[in-house]
């Protein structure tokens, strides 16, 4: 018998730009390290353009599970 895979979408609607663009000003926000390589590139490529004046910086060396993100204004 062949077995055939189902591709859907998530069920709730998710965007890490978004997300990220949610931090406030001095606020931080953890992520899960896995992540790590993908949300480095979204943060300096997508979010700058979304928000060209806020600054992010990340650290994944502190928490040995999670990747930081940390909005500086």
């Amino acid at each position: 018998m062949e077995q055939i895979r189902i591709i859907a979408p998530p069920e709730e609607k998710f965007s890490w730009v978004s997300e990220i663009l949610n931090i406030k000003a001095g606020e931080k926000a953890r992520a899960d390290k896995k992540f790590s390589k993908t949300l480095k590139p979204i943060i300096s490529r997508d979010v700058k353009l979304k928000d060209p004046n806020g600054e992010f910086e990340t650290d994944s060396k502190s928490d040995p599970n999670f990747i930081i993100i940390e909005r500086i204004k």
